[in-house]
């Protein structure tokens, strides 16, 4: 275990903190953590990352920017966005708690935001122009959250209009469940008080499927 230095405080910077950070990983990240494995107190991570919200935003971010993307080799779109999916798959699995940051707000900077055009022009590149567009409104506006049921809305006109949202075996039989903000709460949060509930509310349409 690393011991905290005494005397004068150790010398760090941001970059420090980060590989630290990196080290320690997203499902186990604290303050207190990167200050024991810099062998430093919390008062110097304290110095470069105002709170813990702002040290997962220092290694999220990281770990957003370089994640891997597809080469864009004109592939069709269906081909792209599974290698797309497997490359993110397998960064999430070697990241633990990298895949909840995703549903915390992200993208939280002007980087990761940036993440989101790049994948957005290669989607209306391939003409889902409207879809495309739609959800990066949605997670550009981010924190501010002001009209989060006009967003809904014009997601949801944007993903029906999609081609390829229509070519979905699930879209086209209609086993799609619409999730509440409330619901979608309650999945990400499951515990034995509202998991009943949530099946009560998943019945209909596994009902549907199971049925054919």
């Amino acid at each position: 275990m690393s011991r905290v230095r005494v005397g004068r405080p150790a010398a760090i910077t941001r970059g420090d903190v980060l590989r630290a950070g990196l080290e320690t990983g997203m499902a186990d990240l604290t303050i207190a953590a990167v200050a024991e494995r810099l062998g430093v107190t919390r008062t110097s991570v304290h110095r470069h990352v105002g709170s813990r919200h702002d040290l997962e935003t220092l290694v999220g971010e990281h770990l957003v920017v370089t994640a891997p993307f597809p080469e864009d080799r004109g592939q069709p779109l269906e081909a792209y966005l599974l290698e797309f999916a497997r490359l993110h798959v397998r960064h999430m699995l070697a990241h633990p708690g990298l895949a909840a940051y995703y549903n915390r707000g992200f993208p939280r900077t002007t980087a990761s935001a940036r993440v989101v055009e790049d994948f957005d022009a290669m989607l209306v590149a391939r003409g889902l122009t409207r879809c495309a567009g739609g959800a990066a409104r949605h997670l550009r506006r981010g924190a501010g959250e002001p009209d989060r049921r006009r967003d809904a809305a014009e997601l949801r006109a944007d993903l029906t209009a999609s081609p390829l949202y229509a070519a979905l075996p699930a879209a086209r039989a209609g086993h799609v469940l619409e999730v509440s903000e409330q619901l979608a709460t309650a999945n990400d949060n499951p515990s034995i008080l509202n998991v009943p509930w949530q099946l009560e509310q998943f019945r209909p349409t596994l009902e549907k499927v199971a049925a054919g």
